[in-house]
């Protein structure tokens, strides 16, 4: 492990912990988490050319592209002990958020998710959705269409679980 006193580099290896691929973390609506090394995450043009890597615990924050960037020196993966330890080793996370909303990502994905369930209830209360559900119901008692259905499921059934059943031979 690195030593706490040494001088910091980005490039310091983190297979000195334990080595990883770069890590992405989608939260829809919310942020994009990107964790790796330095060499990794410049790979994938992440980091602006002339950047001043963060020295130990510090965090650097930019924006491009409508998009706001934090970047911090993580714990890699399996590190054990305090923070000191890791303090120098090449790991670093990334989160990308939309600018406009820097604090909160998750509020746009909350607001979202209400504004569909909002959309679904008003739906329920047309003509068009009683038109819908009649003809469903329709199908369902149609013995024909029924029959169809078992026909085509059967050949991908599976149980409550959502696994195949086993094979009898």
């Amino acid at each position: 492990m690195a030593d706490a006193n040494s001088t910091a580099t980005p490039h310091q290896p983190a297979a000195e912990v334990i080595e990883h691929d770069l890590t992405i973390n989608i939260y829809p609506r919310g942020y994009v988490m990107w964790v790796g090394t330095s060499e990794q995450l410049r790979d994938e043009c992440l980091i602006p050319p002339d950047f001043s890597w963060p020295h130990a615990f510090d965090w650097k924050t930019w924006t491009a592209g409508g998009f706001e960037f934090t970047l911090w020196r993580s714990r890699p993966k399996g590190a054990k002990g305090p923070k000191r330890l890791w303090a120098t080793v090449d790991s670093w996370s990334l989160r990308r958020c939309l600018e406009s909303q820097p604090l909160d990502g998750w509020a746009a994905a909350r607001i979202y998710e209400k504004e569909q369930e909002l959309s679904q209830v008003r739906w329920q209360q047309t003509r068009e959705w009683g038109e819908f559900i009649s003809k469903h119901f329709v199908a369902r008692a149609d013995k024909d269409f029924r029959a169809f259905l078992a026909k085509m499921l059967g050949a991908c059934k599976t149980n409550r679980r959502g696994r195949r059943p086993a094979q009898k031979n």
